[in-house]
């Protein structure tokens, strides 16, 4: 990403990265709202049984209710600026 920041004629400041954890499947939770998302086009697709994108997406609540949900990506940030004009 970096490399193609400056190719475009950004100068490229630097990369972090923003963790995502969630040790449980509730309202607040970024992955809840992901796995939603996930389910439904699944669902659109018909590659796979209802019943068993059903199970799927219901055992994400089983594990929280017994403490063993676990969720984990990064998501990363390139940080750019557009040098000023040379003047002269």
């Amino acid at each position: 990403m970096a490399h193609r920041l400056v190719n475009a004629g950004f100068r490229f400041d630097g990369a972090t990265v923003f963790p995502i954890l969630n040790l449980q499947y509730d309202e607040d939770s970024y992955s809840k709202g992901l796995s939603q998302v996930i389910r439904d086009f699944v669902g659109q697709k018909n590659d796979v049984l209802t019943d068993d994108l059903n199970k799927w997406h219901g055992e994400l609540e089983r594990l929280s209710e017994a403490g063993r949900y676990f969720f984990s990506t990064n998501r990363c940030i390139f940080k750019a600026s557009k040098p000023a004009p040379q003047t002269g």
